[in-house]
């Protein structure tokens, strides 16, 4: 990686663009290996390569953003369901995030769909309600539903 932080240091705020580093990376990659390198092997330093430090700020402010509302969820509601339920996600969402530190799963279209849907799910807990009404029919005194 320390082929890829060189890279990097060369357009540190901006970034070299998406889906370059398999085009850009040979320039930088010492002669010594003799290897192609597609992707990074970790996802944090391709997008910080991609995305330069700007981009990669926002990325991860999104990311931030998302866990400690899933967070707060499991903090703060009473509910047990909800509480496993946002466990579950961070628990999710986290691993697919450290994992990403040595491998590039997010490159993976089944992966990223699978991340958002999961963060979605985790979301949605802020909107969902506790007590789901039901009305119940008093026959007992001749009124119907």
């Amino acid at each position: 990686w320390g082929a890829l932080w060189s890279a990097i240091t060369e357009s540190p705020w901006w970034g070299h663009g998406l889906g370059t580093l398999r085009y850009l990376f040979p320039f930088y990659q010492p002669v010594e290996n003799p290897l192609y390198y597609k992707y990074a092997h970790n996802d944090w330093l391709e997008a910080l390569f991609d995305l330069g430090g700007v981009g990669f700020g926002l990325l991860a402010l999104l990311i931030i953003y998302v866990m400690i509302a899933i967070a707060r969820e499991r903090i703060i509601k009473t509910s047990a369901f909800r509480r496993s339920i946002a466990s579950c996600v961070l628990i999710s969402l986290g691993g697919c995030l450290a994992h990403a530190l040595v491998d590039f799963p997010l490159h993976i279209a089944a992966v990223q769909i699978t991340f958002v849907a999961v963060a979605a799910i985790g979301l949605s807990l802020r909107f969902a309600d506790d007590k789901i009404p039901r009305e119940k029919a008093d026959y007992s005194s001749g009124k119907g539903p």
